[in-house]
């Protein structure tokens, strides 16, 4: 499972980790289970919200409160979660979702088929990416089912079912609050609840004894062993650090490679890479003087070597070739082979394209020049998760003699650069498991090619309930993208896990979803 965060500009990296820290256990792995503790610290970039369907930024620790209705496999697949099955008609126009009759809040209230009902609604009110499920026509209940009912098939919908952006809400008490009120005061079904929420500071979240989960992974599927989890906002590295060295702190998402070797020589504190799908972009601006010229672009898709940014980073990054990646729904290598045979590196040629353009080292300084004006342009970017990334290319362009200068700036500013064209170079992430829902939020900037006809071949596939058909139009889509010779993928950013394993004794990853307990 993964979260998405703003569509148009980018990922915070931390949702990539895709947390849903669901528990189990069983009589083998009691003494296991005993040791951990009943209170731990963790820390995350600050929350919106507890009722996240209304944020546009989300983190991995909030599925700790909010539990998805599916799970997402690696496969694609989706499996049981809080849901006990799903059923999707041959023609893709009817899902039957089944609730089992045994959930509970954390304030003893059932969960019912009517309270997924109503948040499906909310999310269709209320929801920054409330185009993501706007396939659905109407919501209906009978017995234990809820029957969604879809204007065109949707892939989108489905794999937000897997994905706690449609957190499931108490419809009784959320029918009298108003939307403000909901944004805190929510009563979701999860593991844990909202006790206390510090703005800026932390939350506090205690355990919801009522819990249960159908997620086929775990064993025990009921109550967390850990009763009380501060979740606390810590923006600085160096706090995050230290709090791991002190024992304060359990885990930290989203912490960026360079702390692994500060960490390396603690035997308690685990570092590990994980991956999800996600893809890092290299985006030119074609209105910027530099880039105007579609060869001068072809010429620096073909000078960038993806391997040597795997080696600079130790791992950091893995090439990638497409913008719909193993791991996706709807995945195929269909694009990725495309792209490797017009666009894969070849810096012979690239530097070649270069001086037949009139770019040469004339005055012997090691970079390129044409009538005394250095080959130089501005790479922005917004997340310390694309900093070493940004470093990688620098080297790698200026061993090619072309300048490059690195401007690393908050979400506002990338936003506003965007909005007023002034952007030269950038690089963003975007980390989403569903083709359909990622392709149509990859392209920030829409005059690089004919955008609406991209758009188009897009709703065709994504309305389109043969699979293959589907996944042709996205290829088409992709290729597309890759012939603006604007906006190129570069590499997956692998994610740093760090957790300590004496307050966490029995922390386990599976299918890319840390659990707090033993697991299948």
């Amino acid at each position: 499972m993964t979260m998405k965060s703003n569509h148009i500009f980018g990922m915070v990296l931390v949702l990539m980790l895709a947390f849903s820290f669901v528990t189990g256990c069983n009589k083998d792995d009691q003494e296991k289970t005993s040791a951990a503790p009943r209170s731990i610290v963790i820390s995350s970039g600050e929350w919106q919200g507890a009722d996240i369907a209304q944020t546009n930024q989300s983190f991995a620790t909030q599925y700790l409160i909010a539990d998805s209705l599916l799970n997402y496999e690696t496969d694609g697949s989706l499996t049981s979660n809080i849901a006990k099955s799903y059923n999707v008609s041959p023609d893709g126009l009817t899902v039957t979702i089944e609730m089992p009759d045994d959930l509970r809040f954390h304030d003893g209230t059932s969960v019912t088929p009517n309270d997924v009902k109503f948040s499906i609604e909310h999310v269709l009110k209320v929801s920054p990416y409330a185009s993501d499920i706007a396939a659905v026509k109407s919501v209906e209940v009978s017995g234990n089912n809820v029957i969604v009912s879809l204007s065109t098939p949707s892939t989108t919908f489905l794999f937000n079912l897997g994905s706690n952006l449609v957190p499931i809400l108490k419809a009784a008490e959320s029918n009298n609050k108003t939307k403000e009120q909901l944004l805190w005061g929510a009563t979701v079904y999860g593991a844990y609840y909202v006790d206390e929420y510090v703005a800026g500071d932390h939350v506090t979240l205690k355990k919801n004894p009522y819990y249960k989960t159908y997620n086929q992974h775990v064993i025990n599927k009921g109550a967390m062993n850990v009763e009380t989890v501060t979740v606390r906002f810590i923006k600085d590295t160096f706090a995050n650090v230290q709090g791991l060295l002190s024992g304060e702190i359990a885990h930290v998402e989203g912490l960026s490679a360079d702390v692994k070797t500060q960490l390396a020589d603690n035997a308690d504190i685990v570092t590990e890479w994980e991956s999800q799908p996600n893809v890092a972009r290299f985006e030119m601006n074609n209105d910027f003087e530099l880039f105007k010229d579609p060869d001068i672009r072809l010429a620096m898709m073909l000078l960038i070597d993806r391997e040597k940014t795997k080696a600079y980073s130790n791992g950091n990054y893995e090439p990638v070739f497409a913008y719909s990646v193993a791991g996706m729904s709807d995945y195929s290598s269909s694009a990725e082979e495309y792209f490797k045979a017009k666009y894969v590196n070849d810096a012979k040629r690239g530097l070649q394209i270069l001086s037949d353009k009139g770019w040469k080292d004339s005055d012997g300084d090691g970079f390129l020049d044409r009538n005394g004006k250095k080959f130089e342009f501005t790479l922005s970017f917004n997340s310390d998760a694309l900093k070493n990334l940004a470093e990688c290319l620098q080297i790698q362009f200026k061993e090619q003699g072309i300048k490059m200068n690195i401007n690393y700036i908050d979400f506002g500013s990338f936003k506003n650069l965007y909005k007023s064209d002034k952007h030269e170079a950038t690089i963003s992430v975007f980390s989403w498991g569903d083709t359909a829902g990622t392709l149509p939020y990859i392209v920030k900037d829409q005059n690089i090619f004919d955008f609406n006809a991209y758009e188009k071949i897009l709703q065709e596939a994504i309305n389109t309930v043969d699979k293959e058909k589907r996944i042709a139009g996205y290829t088409k889509a992709q290729e597309m993208l890759m012939d603006s010779r604007c906006n190129l993928p570069l590499v997956r950013v692998n994610s740093l896990l760090v957790y300590n394993k004496k307050l966490l004794p029995n922390f386990r990853v599976l299918n890319n979803i840390p659990y707090f307990n033993d697991v299948q």
